[in-house]
């Protein structure tokens, strides 16, 4: 409407008013037969005319002396041709002024809600125009439904509906139904039938009650019985159950749909016995059953090579802090290990310190305990892989364990065909000692691999061999060079590094050989030889050249070419002509002089060095007298560690010239006059 305002017979301004027309609700009950039907609302009284929709159908109405209500004819459900539920209505007033829209039904049943009587079979059902409902469809499993028939009694004991009211219908529904939709079904008496739109609703698993399951300590499929147990609805979701034991931390996962009365899950690993699993449905506890795992069980013992003791078995868990094996001793004292790896079929432990090798095992798993494995002897075990020997003698570590009843007095160690003399030996070490005259037991004692047998001659003891797979035999070091010396112009040089043996021993520089060989036999570590190929270095001045230097030890072999041969270098004298008599003669002179006051120096000092030896030789006498006694008092046990040839010392040179040519030989001048010799 519009309004216009005029003060004083002159216009002013006007107003646009909207007064439209406004539908609130339809009086009465459509049914199926439709009819007129009286619509309430507001500005319904039209100048011409008024229509109105219904749905997608165009409808009559009629105008009325109010401006509060309409009348308009409703077609019946059949001729509208479509379902008769929330139509929208509209008018629309002089063609022009449009109102809002509400819906309308026809008198048909609609279910509005579903609950569960706790936990039984019964459903309520509540809606509206339930009067006609002639029969009810649910799902009980995807794509399967289920006719539910009308019962003329309010007692329900098998499947069945009874109608309470217009409004109200109970229903006991089969114990395999499935969380889904629900359908009713009506129809007039004669062909004319309406089934109601479905409604979806849910259903609790009821888990009966006293199930026990037994399970292996891996885990176990177990079925749960009950009613309404599925685990997905009729559209495939999954209903939200769990299945837990609370605080004790086991787990029923995988849950699987079976036929409705029960449902599968997948029970975790664990241990003990009576474990109360609890199910839930949207986090609330539906039911419950018990669980026990079986006890362990022990069959085998093994020992592995590490010291550690493994027993195979059944059901042995996983947990090691709820694991105690009891070791029990023939007296019957019993005492713990200590548990280190769980497996379901097997257990690792470590044996308790002490002396005894025989015992017999019980194996606690929680509240639960197995059966009593054993007697079982240990036997000792090597456990040292891949070790080095020193090639040229000295100590060796023997780890391992279980060395009960091996005594140092009677046990003997080899390493292949070379005797170690024991030094101490514990229940996991033993050490021993490798003479270093080794030349008797070459050639070759100290190529490749060689096995380690630990014998004893106590009763109720074994050999003890090492492993014997590849490359867990005891080798011998191989030498080694780390430096080397300057050399001396006597030509002896100073080689340094490891396992210097005095067996078959080869130094070779530029491939040629280091003579007269002496090792220190206090460390194995350094030797000093003659460079034979001396005068050539020194003549072509290789001191800034590299050489390869070889040694090579019972047949191991090591090679150098890093070092730089450093020596000290001779006074070398040009060879200038004469340029007169007496500059010769002069120089002669000199010589004379000088050779004379050495030889007087010498024969001074080789008179005092004569009254000292004489004390000396009879002190030195004294004592070897005394170490022969010893020798002889001592020969069984020196025969194990050392090998004598029949070989004697040269004897020293006594002339009185010995020392005065020994000190004049390492003179450059003089050494031209005497043959090189070696002392």
């Amino acid at each position: 409407w519009i309004i216009e305002v005029s003060i004083c017979g002159s216009f002013y301004k006007n107003y646009s008013f909207p007064y439209l027309p406004m539908l609130i609700k339809m009086e009465g009950v459509l049914n199926d037969n439709g009819g007129n039907m009286v619509f309430t609302g507001n500005h319904l009284r039209p100048k011409h005319n008024v229509t109105g929709t219904f749905g997608n159908k165009t409808i009559e109405c009629f105008k009325t002396n109010s401006s509060k209500s309409i009348t308009c004819t409703i077609p019946s459900r059949k001729n509208y041709g479509s379902l008769g539920y929330d139509i929208p209505v509209t008018i629309t007033i002089d063609g022009e002024y449009k109102s809002n829209t509400i819906k309308i039904s026809y008198d048909l049943p609609l279910i509005q809600s579903v609950s569960q009587r706790g936990n039984s079979q019964i459903f309520d059902v509540t809606g509206v125009y339930f009067s006609g409902v002639k029969n009810m469809t649910v799902i009980t499993g995807k794509n399967l439904k289920t006719d539910i028939t009308l019962k003329k009694t309010a007692t329900l004991e098998e499947p069945g509906f009874f109608i309470e009211s217009n409004n109200t219908i109970f229903i006991f529904l089969p114990n395999n139904t499935q969380p889904g939709f629900m359908n009713l079904v009506v129809g007039d008496g004669g062909s004319e039938t309406f089934t109601s739109p479905r409604y979806n609703f849910k259903i609790t698993p009821t888990i009966a009650a006293g199930q026990t399951f037994n399970s292996t300590t891996s885990g176990k499929i177990l079925e749960i019985k009950g009613i309404f147990m599925r685990t997905v609805d009729s559209d495939g979701r999954d209903v939200p159950l769990t299945v837990n034991s609370g605080s004790g931390g086991l787990v029923c996962n995988s849950l699987k749909d079976g036929d409705g009365l029960s449902f599968t899950c997948v029970l975790g690993p664990g241990f003990g016995s009576s474990h109360t699993m609890n199910v839930y449905y949207n986090l609330k506890p539906i039911g419950s059953f018990a669980v026990s795992y079986n006890p362990p069980y022990l069959s085998t013992i093994e020992q592995e090579k590490d010291g550690t003791i493994k027993i195979i078995g059944k059901d042995l868990g996983e947990s090691v802090k709820d694991s105690i094996i009891t070791v029990i001793y023939s007296d019957g004292n019993t005492v713990n290990g200590t548990v280190i790896e769980g497996r379901h079929d097997s257990l690792t432990f470590k044996y308790p310190v002490g002396n005894r090798n025989n015992a017999s095992y019980i194996f606690q798993l929680g509240d639960q305990k197995s059966n009593k494995a054993g007697p079982f002897t240990l036997k000792p075990i090597i456990e040292n892989t891949d070790p080095a020997v020193p090639c040229g003698g000295g100590v060796v570590t023997i780890n391992g364990h279980y060395f009960f009843k091996y005594t140092k007095d009677t046990t003997a160690i080899t390493i292949g065909k070379v005797p170690c003399n024991i030094s101490s030996i514990n229940e996991t070490t033993i050490e021993c000692v490798i003479v270093p005259n080794l030349r008797s037991l070459s050639p070759y004692y100290t190529s490749g691999t060689k096995p380690l047998v630990i014998s004893s001659s106590n009763p109720g003891t074994e050999k003890v061999y090492q492993l014997t797979p590849a490359g867990l035999n005891y080798k011998f070091a191989p030498p080694t060079i780390t430096n080397t010396s300057a050399i001396d112009q006597t030509a002896l040089i100073t080689i340094y590094g490891t396992s210097f043996g005095d067996a078959n021993l080869e130094i070779l520089i530029n491939d040629k050989p280091c003579t007269q060989p002496e090792i220190n036999i206090h460390t194995y570590s350094s030797l000093t030889c003659n460079v034979t190929n001396y005068d050539e270095m020194k003549i072509y001045n290789y001191s800034n050249t590299k050489f390869n230097i070889s040694i090579s030890v019972d047949g191991q072999y090591f090679i150098a070419d890093i070092f730089q041969f450093k020596y000290e270098s001779g006074i070398i004298y040009s060879e200038n002509k004469s340029t007169g008599f007496p500059n010769e003669m002069y120089l002669g002179f000199v010589v004379f002089v000088i050779f004379i006051a050495l030889i007087s120096f010498a024969a001074k000092n080789q008179i005092e060095k004569y009254f000292e030896e004489r004390k000396s030789r009879k002190a030195f006498r004294s004592l070897d007298n005394l170490r022969l006694k010893l020798r002889q008092k001592h020969a069984t046990e020196i025969a194990k560690h050392y090998t004598f040839g029949e070989q004697s010392a040269p004897k020293p040179d006594k002339s009185t010239f010995y020392d005065i040519r020994k000190k004049l030989s390492r003179l450059p001048l003089i050494r031209r006059c005497f043959k090189e010799h070696t002392d």
